[in-house]
C-alpha cells in the first residue's frame, strides 16, 4: 500500500471510530483478530460487527442480573395483600418488565415450567426500554401536534412569494377550526372514565 492509499485509509477508520472509546474499541479489535480469516483487510462494519455484539451481551447481562434481583425480592418480600408498598421502590422501567412477566403474584407462584417464560418476557420488555425510550419527547397525535403541524406548514407559507399574508391567514384559521373541532366533542363528552 502506497503513502496516499495509507493516509485515506487511515483519514477513513478515524472517522469511522470517532465515536468509540479506546478501550470500547480495543476490545473489538482483539475480538475481530481472532475470528477473522484475514483474506482481506478487516473493514469498519467487521469491528462495529463485534461492537454491537458486546454490547447485546452486556445488556443481556444486565437485565438477567435485575431479574434475579427481582426475583429473589419478590420471593422474599412481596405481600400480595399490600402490593402499592413493595410496588413503590421499582422504578418504572423494572416495573413494566415485571408486568410483561405477568406481575408479581404471577412470579412469586408461578411453576418453574412458566418461569423460563416469565425470565423470557421480563428481559425481552427490559432490554427494549431503551429503544422504546428514544422517542418519548414525541408528541402523541392529537390537538396539540396538530396545532403544531399548522404552525409548521404557516411558517413555511410565509416565505412563499405569492400573498405571504393571505395564505397565512387561511393556514392559521384552517388550524384554528380543527383544533376548535377536535376540543369540543371532548368537552361534551362530560365525565367519563378514560
Amino acid at each position: 500500500m502506497g503513502a496516499k492509499e495509507r493516509a485515506v485509509y487511515l483519514s477513513t477508520w478515524a472517522d469511522g471510530f470517532a465515536d468509540i472509546e479506546p478501550e470500547r474499541l480495543r476490545a473489538a479489535f482483539i475480538a475481530c483478530l481472532r475470528s477473522h480469516t484475514f483474506k482481506t483487510i478487516p473493514t469498519i462494519a467487521d469491528v462495529r460487527k463485534h461492537l454491537s455484539r458486546a454490547e447485546e451481551d452486556a445488556s443481556t447481562l444486565e437485565a438477567e442480573k435485575k431479574w434475579e434481583r427481582v426475583r429473589e425480592t419478590i420471593q422474599r418480600e412481596y405481600n400480595p395483600d399490600i402490593p402499592h408498598r413493595f410496588s413503590a421502590r421499582i422504578s418504572e422501567r423494572t416495573m413494566t418488565a415485571i408486568r410483561a412477566a405477568g406481575g408479581m403474584e404471577w412470579i412469586r407462584g408461578c411453576s418453574q415450567d412458566q418461569l423460563v417464560w416469565c425470565k423470557k418476557a421480563f428481559i425481552e420488555s427490559y432490554m427494549a426500554w431503551e429503544r422504546l425510550e428514544k422517542g418519548r419527547f414525541l408528541l402523541p397525535d392529537g390537538p396539540v401536534k396538530e396545532a403544531f403541524a399548522a404552525v409548521a406548514v404557516l411558517k413555511s407559507l410565509e416565505s412563499a412569494k405569492p400573498e405571504p399574508e393571505k395564505r397565512r391567514q387561511l393556514i392559521a384559521a384552517q388550524a384554528t377550526k380543527q383544533i376548535a373541532a377536535q376540543t369540543l366533542p371532548s368537552q361534551n363528552s362530560g365525565n367519563e372514565a378514560v
